[in-house]
């Protein structure tokens, strides 16, 4: 059986399962309903750890604060523009096309219908939820999905 040793705050060591195939259908249920709360109280932890470390009042075994991820930006457009211009971009400035989220916003719902020549809708990808989700969700779904004549196979 694989699974995680962990110190319950009464100082005794108990071996949590980890073995996903080894769970019942019952315990699959409980476990997600209970993720929310789980995420929820993960969240909590790291945010409290995270503030503590970094206030200097909390040491983790194995665990440091460390800089985040880096991000750039100009420091004034006016300087950027001459910046690349000078390096040789001609054309500092990006044409994007808007979403058809932001174009349906701006043409409003009774010219809505003009755009939908253009738009894919794409499905995404299946997520385990609740039945009671699940099956709202399929039913708005449905008409994305074209029928499917019965050809005799069961598979």
């Amino acid at each position: 059986m694989t699974g995680i040793m962990t110190k319950t705050p009464e100082g005794i060591w108990i071996r949590m399962n980890v073995d996903a195939d080894a769970l019942t259908p019952e315990a699959y249920a409980d476990i997600l309903d209970a993720k929310p709360l789980i995420e929820q109280w993960l969240k909590a932890v790291a945010a409290t750890a995270e503030a503590r470390v970094a206030a200097g009042d909390l040491t983790i075994p194995g665990w440091a604060m460390a800089p985040g991820r880096k991000s750039r930006d100009w420091k004034d457009e006016a300087t950027a523009v001459m910046a690349m211009t000078s390096a040789g971009i001609n054309d500092p400035y990006e044409r994007k096309i808007r979403s058809p989220a932001q174009a349906e916003k701006l043409v409003g719902e009774d010219m809505q219908h003009l755009l939908e020549v253009a738009i894919e809708v794409k499905p995404g990808r299946p997520t385990l939820k609740r039945a009671r989700e699940a099956a709202a969700q399929i039913a708005a779904a449905a008409p994305i999905f074209p029928p499917v004549a019965d050809d005799g196979y069961d598979f």
